[in-house]
């Protein structure tokens, strides 16, 4: 593994059915098709409480995932551009006070992958996981 890898997986040590958006179920379903199965299975072990942490509001779980979805966590983890960018827009739309600079940074780039349907798609799945949540949407 990387040193990037094992540092990603450190925080995410420490820090520690949604309509529309993958079950975190899926990051280990998906492992049979890695190139790296056994590291695909340690990951989605990792990742599955991170997931279920983001859908109920953890600021720094919903980070994490939205990560995974983008790049795959290194391991091949299925990436998925669209639930990636529901991830970043979830974050700006409800974690006011958390949110950093670096979060607008990665929505525009993960986001600007997208075409203007999967970007409504995206906006869409973001918004139902916030009220799903109990989470108020914010604009701003």
């Amino acid at each position: 593994m990387t040193q990037q890898f094992n540092r990603f997986a450190l925080a995410t040590v420490l820090a520690v059915g949604m309509s529309g958006i993958s079950m975190a179920g899926e990051f280990r379903a998906n492992c049979g098709a890695s190139e790296a199965p056994a590291d695909c299975k340690r990951w989605a072990d990792i990742l599955i409480p991170q997931y279920q942490k983001a859908v109920k509001g953890d600021y720094a779980a919903r980070r994490n995932v939205a990560f995974c979805y983008m790049d795959g966590c290194e391991v091949k983890i299925r990436i998925d551009v669209v639930d990636g960018c529901a991830f970043r827009l979830l974050i700006l739309g409800t974690n006011l006070r958390e949110r950093t600079s670096g979060d607008f940074s990665n929505a525009r780039t993960d986001c600007g992958k997208l075409s203007p349907d999967e970007l409504r798609v995206a906006d869409g799945r973001a918004r139902d996981l916030a009220r799903r949540a109990g989470q108020p949407w914010s604009d701003r």
